[in-house]
């Protein structure tokens, strides 16, 4: 995952203080019912294993990769046993960033000698560069704190991992503060290196080098910059191609699926559930068992066509570990089929200290709007133990102030948008490593986390559309229309609303011009005025865009509090 992951409340005072605050204890533990441990989560347990041990099968599953695809044409084969209908690919197109590992290089010296060899890989979204002979400066977590009284100008910044802040943030604080290149630390155990995407927003590649090296090499490192005269030079060698890749779609119609009203608009409500299968190596824990439970929940709910109210989708998003491509490709081309509200099974596992070898287990959690329905489904799901299971309950809005105004995963457009949603999350030792392997994954955990789930998702299956109003009290309104829209000129305006409804004046929002799906032309800043509205005019980016297109506009204080995305129609 970009990763959503609650370590904040892996502590029991963190975890008391936040439920509280929702009215939840941290309950902690499987439940006590031992027939149901070992009898009845039997056949869910081995039925998610056979799901893991089948996707490992594909290796790594990068966004536009042929493994990527082939984990595609398996989930669609699971949609359509399960009887699923309207099965489906929706492809999309984005700016894909390519490393070459064999021009790449790292080499450290202290005191003018030269240190070991250092193992590294190049984070997915670096910018390429050839950095020589510069000093290392040791920065922590690279928060806004940390890099205070830091001169970081032409300096390479040697950056520690921090579960509870994102790297994309880390990246983007040290080369604002003028560091030419970061040398991150993984926090995991066998000198293990953990990768990812540094991307924070929708560029494909960064302004300075970005690579990551294993926990021990980066503790001698830290060590030896303390004791002074440490630098270092490394290349990487980058550049962006056009990547495509593909959600996986399946339907259990409602009642109203595929009716529309006079003037054509969707009668339809649905309830999204989703889960990404692009990976970073392997990638049991991330997101293996977030499909697993996903297609647990296509196969339970398969062959129901009419019994609930409200439609149901499934959809296995691709692209989230780049830029969270998947879920905002979705929310594009779906806001207006009456969205109610959006289930996201992010590493809904975690594993037994026994299976990692002594490792503290970590808590798994939810994270969800501040809506009502929200509210009572998670509360109902209670006698189902799922706080047993999941045992930290955040808001979404911590979840952007914990990790520097991002929420990393799949529902974050969505969120944004004013959409009601919820992720679970959880923990592992081997997050993105090599290590992150199907025997990773305590499948007994798993199985009770997504059986706990299924009421909530009943709740949200059978509620009327009433039920899932109002407003998250901590995000903004916004109006997005397109009053002009040409095959010269389209003219975007938006109107901006606080969390009670009244125009915001005097508020930067960005706006960024899609082509071809993701790519995306730079950003433009306007203030709202004293109606509230900011306007954008997009003529040079027409000149030479092909494909589909889309304006996308972000506002907000320290982090964005609304997003809206409208497509633009075909010249």
């Amino acid at each position: 995952m970009k990763n959503l992951r609650l370590l904040l409340a892996a502590s029991a005072v963190a975890c008391t203080v936040t439920l509280a605050a929702f009215g939840v204890g941290c309950q902690g533990g499987a439940p006590d019912d031992a027939a149901e441990a070992q009898g009845a989560l039997a056949p869910a347990a081995s039925g998610l294993k056979v799901t893991l041990d089948d996707l490992a099968t594909f290796g790594e599953k990068r966004v536009g990769t042929p493994a990527g695809k082939k984990a595609a044409d398996y989930i669609m084969d699971r949609m359509k046993r399960a009887e699923l209908r309207n099965v489906h690919f929706e492809e999309f197109n984005f700016p894909m960033h390519v490393a070459d590992p064999t021009k790449a290089s790292l080499a450290v010296s202290k005191g003018g000698a030269p240190e070991p060899p250092v193992a590294f890989d190049i984070f997915e979204g670096s910018g390429a560069g050839d950095v020589r002979d510069s000093e290392l400066v040791y920065v922590g977590s690279a928060k806004p704190e940390d890099l205070r009284g830091k001169e970081l100008r032409g300096k390479i910044a040697l950056v520690k991992r921090d579960s509870k802040y994102h790297r994309s943030s880390q990246y983007r604080n040290v080369s604002q503060a003028g560091a030419v290149a970061m040398l991150y630390a993984s926090a995991v155990p066998q000198n293990q290196i953990q990768i990812g995407s540094i991307r924070h927003a929708w560029e494909a590649m960064g302004p300075i080098p970005a690579i990551t090296i294993g926990k021990d090499d980066g503790e001698r490192l830290q060590k030896s910059v303390g004791e002074g005269n440490v630098r270092a030079s490394l290349k990487v060698d980058a550049r962006v191609a056009r990547g495509t890749g593909r959600n996986v779609v399946g339907v259990v119609p409602g009642k109203n699926y595929g009716k529309k009203d006079a003037s054509g608009k969707s009668l339809d409500r649905q309830i999204v559930i989703g889960a990404h299968y692009d990976t970073w190596y392997v990638g049991s824990v991330d997101n293996g068992c977030g499909v697993a439970a996903l297609l647990y929940f296509a196969g339970k709910r398969g062959q129901t066509d009419g019994r609930f109210d409200n439609t149901i989708v499934f959809v296995a998003y691709d692209g989230e570990e780049v830029a969270l491509y998947g879920g905002y490709d979705y929310l594009r081309k779906h806001q207006d089929d009456g969205m109610l509200a959006v289930v996201n099974f992010e590493m809904p596992a975690a594993e037994t200290d026994l299976k990692n070898g002594g490792i503290t287990t970590l808590f798994g959690g939810v994270a969800s709007s501040e809506v009502p329905i929200m509210d009572l489904a998670l509360r109902e799901s209670r006698t189902a133990g799922l706080f047993d299971t999941f045992t930290v309950w955040l808001s979404l809005d911590k979840i952007q102030q914990m990790f520097g105004g991002i929420i990393p995963t799949d529902i974050q457009g969505a969120y944004r948008s004013g959409i009601p949603t919820v992720s679970t999350a959880s923990d592992s030792p081997w997050y993105h490593t090599r290590l992150d392997t199907p025997d990773k994954v305590d499948a007994d955990f798993l199985a009770r986390g997504v059986k706990s789930f299924d009421k909530a998702v009943q709740i949200f299956a059978t509620s009327s559309p009433d039920k899932f109003e109002g407003r998250d009290p901590t995000l903004w309104g916004a109006d997005l229309r397109l009053p002009i829209a040409t095959s010269t000129e389209v003219l975007a305006e938006v109107q901006l609303t606080d969390p009670q409804g009244n125009i915001l004046i005097g508020k930067d929002v960005t706006a960024t011009f899609f082509c071809d799906d993701f790519f995306a032309a730079p950003d433009v800043v306007a203030k709202t005025d004293a109606t509230g509205h900011a306007r954008f005019s997009f003529a040079r980016e027409l000149q030479s865009c092909a494909g589909r297109r889309w304006v996308h506009v972000s506002a907000g204080g320290d982090y964005p509090l609304v997003e809206k995305v409208i497509a633009v129609p075909s010249r």
